[in-house]
């Protein structure tokens, strides 16, 4: 569960550079030309669709080749039909370098502070758990071994609700 919390704060990075890194990359492709370029005598003739060119469907392809990239499956076709291929490569690199290098440590990060927590905790745990299985056995015990195992002195640490000195056995 906790886990999932790191894992939902890193998709949502995640997520935000992807979109605005898709939008500022689908923004430097050439739109494509309307269907209404075709002559009608031409019956062959096909508009060009991404990574050509940029239409209707170009961002949610582009987002889907951006996380390719993420993973190392992606291709760089689309490259040659932006407009100024310079911010193109420079806005791709960046994207690279902060998913891979800043986004990625960041979630090792988290997963480790994460780990860190839920060892502290379960120590916690088991120290309850010793506690309590210790006071089960002796419990257990008839009353006359249960004196002869006692250790400590009984100190009064306060009133019941009675009104009379609330005494406990206590380690000092």
């Amino acid at each position: 569960q906790i886990l999932f919390k790191d894992l939902f704060r890193f998709l949502l990075v995640y997520l935000l550079f992807m979109i605005g890194y898709a939008s500022a990359l689908v923004s430097l492709l050439n739109p494509c030309p309307s269907s209404e370029s075709c002559s009608k005598e031409e019956s062959n003739c096909t508009v060009p669709t991404y990574p050509s060119c940029r239409d209707s469907q170009t961002f949610s392809t582009f987002l889907l080749d951006l996380f390719k990239l993420t993973i190392g499956m992606g291709d760089l076709e689309m490259l040659e039909s932006a407009k100024y291929p310079g911010v193109f490569i420079i806005l791709l690199v960046t994207y690279i370098i902060l998913t891979f290098v800043l986004l990625l440590n960041m979630l090792i990060a988290l997963m480790g502070e994460t780990v860190g927590q839920v060892s502290k905790e379960s120590k916690h745990i088991w120290k309850l758990q010793w506690a309590t299985t210790i006071l089960d056995i002796e419990r257990s015990f008839p009353v006359f071994l249960r004196k002869a195992f006692r250790s400590g002195e009984m100190v009064t640490v306060g009133k019941g609700t009675d009104g009379t000195p609330d005494r406990r056995w206590c380690f000092r």
